[in-house]
């Protein structure tokens, strides 16, 4: 299995590199956290958007609106960017319409890869299980913020490839390396990287400190979100959605 890390948005691969590789998306402040949280709280499926006005066009009665712009809540959204939102009971069985900065965007970028998965520190080991099932050479897409890279997706990155080394025999480009060496070297202390990078600060001022704390955890979920054909994140299972 050959493994292959681009750090973020604004380095995206052209949508043919990801023909025939599994795609491992991570925007661990918030947006793919998020994703985990609400499958792994019944969610039917959430539909990942590039902007809010394509999240209008797709709405129907019954679906709830999610995601953010620049930090903050989208005005007319039933849901902001923070997990706690995202693990009502209420949201059990209902389709999440959610755009965000940079983690739905990174997602739509890499949607021809044979199995895209999006991961985070919620759900690290669970995703690396899903990306390892067929064997197929893997690409994880950090989305970064403002088209580059940022720590918190590198270290997230970091908890899925070392899960990766323990499951399949594989063969590491730099990126990888460098950012499994990231991880390593901050895994016993995770909620103070993420409190002190650029955007777990930003976050900080902006009010969401307990966002940061709670995306700093490690494998707290099971639940995985893949990209089906038709573009929906449901959670993953052994057989293709």
């Amino acid at each position: 299995m050959r493994l292959r890390l681009i750090a973020s948005l604004g380095e995206a691969a052209q949508a043919a590199e990801y023909a025939g590789r599994n795609a491992v998306v991570i925007d661990t402040l918030r947006a793919t956290s998020n994703m985990a949280a609400a499958l792994a709280c019944g969610a039917k499926e959430i539909v990942p958007v590039r902007s809010a006005e394509e999240a209008q066009a797709l709405y129907r009665p019954g679906d709830i609106r999610g995601g953010e712009w620049g930090g903050r809540p989208i005005p007319g959204f039933e849901l902001g960017n923070s997990p706690e939102e995202y693990e009502r009971p209420e949201l059990a069985g209902k389709r999440i319409i959610m755009t965000t900065t940079n983690g739905t965007r990174a997602i739509c970028a890499a949607a021809s890869a044979s199995r895209l998965l999006a991961a985070s520190l919620l759900n690290a080991r669970a995703c690396a299980e899903a990306a390892a099932v067929e064997g197929r050479d893997v690409l994880l897409l950090c989305s970064g913020s403002r088209n580059a890279f940022c720590l918190e997706d590198g270290l997230a990155a970091g908890a899925v490839l070392a899960e990766l080394d323990h499951l399949a025999s594989c063969e590491w480009d730099d990126g990888s390396r460098a950012m499994l060496g990231l991880y390593q070297a901050n895994r016993e202390h995770l909620e103070e990287a993420l409190l002190g990078c650029d955007s777990g600060v930003r976050l900080v001022r902006l009010g969401f400190a307990a966002d940061v704390r709670h995306c700093a955890r490690l494998n707290l979920y099971r639940a995985v979100p893949c990209l089906t054909p038709q573009g929906v994140l449901v959670p993953w299972t052994a057989a293709p959605p």
